[in-house]
């Protein structure tokens, strides 16, 4: 009988904990929906009140209904949103019968926010998932409260990798021996990037550095990067009408690489930082054929076939072929010099790239292969930008980046707030990612 009773308790425990470890496609499409609530500030009063009272009963059924074993899900929380959305239905209906109008209202907003905190704590999410902000340059706070507010803010929302945007056009956020300051921060009287990640680290959030690498310029912006170091610039030998303004550097270049990885490993050295996020590391598609590139690859083919390459290559062409598989190496060779030269640094340094949603297009015009990389451990993510306000385009995206989802690992999607339509948006997204086992997600951008 003892023995019966035990098996019945192994077979009980192992039956919750395959409830607790259900398979991503258990979650529910709907386990990720907010049920949006917009008051009409001009509507009878009695309604607005009737309209929330009614909305606070569904959402407190959602809660009960959300108890599932294989979810994990902030639930006490949830349940203390919808108690305090009661408490003000009290206060709202005091100051109805009182007719103070201005309370109803901010009762109201309060109310219609704790429904909304409710429903996004019963969102299902991993105990150890990448939850990440891209912060651009120009979103980076100047000031020490603003930094603080920020990080609090962010803390509240459970992210917990920030991605901070510190070299791009040419330009950094703190002073050193190879750019110049950023005019945004040139007058600052702290170091800005040192006290976020000290700020950053205090509540939880590993600090990842965004830097561009090969591309040092955007239209309209200063050129300063390009006047001082203009021979590593890749430019064409004959510039046709539709070209646009050098913007990169030439990635076959080895000084341009030596320089750029002196950059960041000045970075490493000086910053207490978890990671870093490496943007643009990659050829300019408009600008394929620039003469440093010519040049090298000329050798390299010389040396190796004792002749030199025709003066036109044609897609196609064998020649055309080891042409392209040529820079693609250039830019490998980059992604593992960083990924070395930064662990002799700080070791166990996490090196992420930010890639285009296409595997195919990246390695034909951008000379990204990412998925080469990622095999042999030359970083340790990927960042596919997948910007769409689809959830059925951004499915087709995943389906194909990560091999109809037999691979996932290195993988953390960034979806781009700028294509929603509202902010709730996002969470048909996230879910998509979460019902399909994916390890991460960020946005982009603050």
């Amino acid at each position: 009988m003892k023995i019966k009773i035990l098996k019945y308790i192994f077979s009980l425990s192992l039956a919750l904990l395959s409830g607790l470890n259900q398979p991503a496609n258990s979650l529910l499409a709907n386990d990720f929906q907010i049920n949006s609530i917009k008051i009409d500030e001009n509507a009878n009063p009695n309604d607005i009140y009737i309209k929330l009272k009614n909305s606070v009963e569904i959402i407190d059924l959602k809660t009960i209904n959300s108890t599932k074993p294989y979810m994990n899900i902030n639930y006490l929380e949830s349940r203390k949103e919808i108690a305090l959305a009661r408490k003000k239905l009290k206060d709202l209906n005091e100051a109805l019968k009182l007719k103070q109008f201005p309370k109803v209202k901010d009762y109201s907003k309060q109310i219609i926010n704790n429904i909304r905190n409710s429903q996004l704590s019963l969102m299902p999410s991993r105990v150890v998932e990448t939850r990440g902000m891209f912060i651009d340059t120009e979103s980076i706070p100047k000031t020490k409260s603003e930094i603080e507010t920020l990080i609090k803010n962010l803390k509240k929302a459970n992210f917990n990798v920030i991605y901070p945007e510190i070299f791009s056009r040419g330009y950094t956020v703190f002073p050193n021996h190879i750019t110049d300051t950023n005019p945004l921060f040139k007058d600052i009287n702290f170091d800005v990037l040192g006290y976020l990640i000290n700020l950053a680290h205090k509540n939880g959030i590993e600090v990842h550095p965004w830097v561009w690498v090969f591309r040092v310029k955007s239209p309209t912006y200063g050129d300063s990067f390009i006047k001082r170091y203009s021979k590593l610039i890749a430019v064409r030998e004959k510039t046709v009408f539709e070209d646009r303004e050098p913007l990169f550097l030439s990635p076959a270049e080895p000084k341009a690489q030596d320089l750029i990885l002196n950059l960041l490993k000045f970075i490493t050295a000086k910053y207490p930082i978890d990671g870093m996020l490496l943007d643009y590391i990659r050829y300019d598609e408009t600008l394929g054929d620039d003469t440093l590139t010519q040049k090298y690859f000329s050798r390299y083919y010389y040396a190796k076939t004792h002749h030199y390459p025709p003066e036109e290559l044609v897609p196609g062409d064998p020649v055309y072929v080891d042409f392209q598989l040529w820079r693609e190496a250039q830019v490998t060779k980059m992604v593992k010099t960083i990924k070395n030269g930064l662990n002799q640094i700080r070791p166990g340094i996490k090196i992420g790239v930010s890639i285009f949603r296409s595997e195919t297009q990246g390695r034909l015009l951008k000379m990204q292969d990412w998925r080469l990389w990622a095999d042999n451990n030359y970083l340790d993510y990927i960042c596919p930008m997948l910007y769409t306000d689809n959830t059925k385009e951004l499915g087709t995206w995943i389906n194909s980046e990560t091999d109809n989802r037999t691979r996932n690992d290195f993988f953390y999607p960034t979806l781009g707030a700028h294509k929603f339509n509202t902010s709730d948006d996002i969470f048909q997204q996230a879910g998509y990612i979460k019902q399909h086992d994916i390890p991460g997600i960020n946005v982009f951008s603050l």
